[in-house]
């Protein structure tokens, strides 16, 4: 489990990441409300903060 804590840390991050640019997207394509912005953007900082959580815990 040891060796898969920068790997999962990794793609957390990048689910953060995509989070972000979805919403961006959608912005610029005007097809969202705010709500879908809202929620795309608190997955993406979960996964951020679990990422930042399973980077930190490692020996």
């Amino acid at each position: 489990m040891k060796e898969l804590r920068p790997i999962i840390a990794l793609a957390l991050r990048l689910v953060a990441v995509a989070m972000a640019t979805a919403s961006i997207l959608l912005i610029a394509l005007n097809v969202a409300t705010i709500q879908v912005h809202v929620v795309l953007l608190a997955v993406g900082l979960f996964a951020l903060c679990i990422a930042s959580i399973v980077w930190e815990s490692r020996p």
